[in-house]
């Protein structure tokens, strides 16, 4: 769900990431271009509970996990590096 959340976003502009921990994944998105600043979010408390649960969830992860076992990773970065970009939009006939 996350990797798919953050193809949509950056599709819209938005610089995804993805954070992966033991066992679980979950999104965030820079809150200006190239800032420091993100949101995180746990996609996996929607739809059933609000989006502040969803970030309080992301904020519970990253509290209990040693840093030293989470990545943070840039998508569209890590996707320029491997040479993966994103299709080009489909022009009408």
């Amino acid at each position: 769900m996350s990797v798919a959340f953050a193809s949509a976003a950056e599709n819209i502009g938005l610089q995804p990431l993805v954070v992966i921990l033991p066992g679980h994944a979950f999104a965030g998105v820079r809150l200006e271009r190239d800032s420091q600043d993100v949101l995180y979010f746990d996609l996996t408390a929607l739809p059933g509970e609000s989006f502040s649960s969803a970030v309080a969830r992301a904020d519970g992860w990253l509290r209990r996990t040693p840093e030293k076992r989470v990545l943070v990773d840039d998508v569209a970065a890590a996707a320029r590096t491997l040479g993966v970009y994103p299709l080009a939009p489909r022009t009408p006939a």
